[in-house]
């Protein structure tokens, strides 16, 4: 089953024309999360005040974004 993508997605990786936020073009990425991970990490955006969760995932990886974790929040595998 194809996945659906909003219209402005490609748009938003495809900035001929346009200045660049970060000084570098964004790149598609894939990653793999459970459900009940992709809602969290939306709620968490959402939370935070993103538009998304690639704006919170962005900064994140720039540092601007810091999680805290407890010993309990910690899954061992």
């Amino acid at each position: 089953m194809k996945r659906k993508m909003h219209p402005n997605s490609l748009a938003n990786l495809k900035r001929e024309g346009k200045e660049l936020t970060y000084g570098e073009p964004k790149r598609d990425r894939r990653l793999t999360v459970t459900t009940t991970g992709w809602e969290g990490a939306k709620a968490a955006a959402k939370e935070s005040g993103f538009a998304s969760v690639s704006d919170f995932l962005e900064q994140l990886g720039r540092g601007r974004v810091q999680i805290t974790l407890t010993a309990e929040d910690v899954v061992q595998e």
